[in-house]
C-alpha cells in the first residue's frame, strides 16, 4: 500500500540545497493507526519525480512517523507524492525567475 498526501498529518517539506544538487526532507505522520511507514521509493517519468512511501502493518519497531531525504536530480522540475493522487509537493524555481 502506498501512502497518499491526504493521509498524512503534519506534512512538512524542507529544501536542503547541497552545492549544485537539491535534496528535500519529507516528514509527517501516517494518519492510519494500524499502519506504519516502511520505506521510500521513487519513480522518474520525464522531468517528474514521484515519491512513494510504502506502508506496512504496524508492529514493534515501526512507527507512523516518517522522515526521509529525497535527492532531486538536476533534470527534475517537479516532485509528486503518492500513486493515486500524485499531488505536486515541489517545483523547481527557474534560475532567471525574478524574486518577489
Amino acid at each position: 500500500m502506498i501512502l497518499e498526501l491526504k493521509d498524512v498529518q503534519s506534512f512538512e517539506l524542507t529544501e536542503e540545497p547541497n552545492n549544485d544538487a537539491m535534496a528535500l526532507r519529507l516528514s509527517g505522520l501516517v494518519f492510519h493507526s494500524a499502519l506504519a511507514a516502511d520505506k521510500l521509493t521513487t519513480a522518474v517519468e520525464g522531468s517528474v519525480l514521484t515519491v512513494h512511501i510504502h506502508l506496512t502493518p504496524a508492529r514493534k519497531g515501526l512507527s507512523g512517523r516518517f522522515s526521509y531525504v529525497v535527492q532531486v536530480p538536476a533534470g527534475i522540475t517537479e516532485v509528486r507524492f503518492g500513486s493515486a493522487e500524485r499531488a505536486t509537493i515541489w517545483q523547481r524555481k527557474e534560475a532567471n525567475q525574478p524574486s518577489r
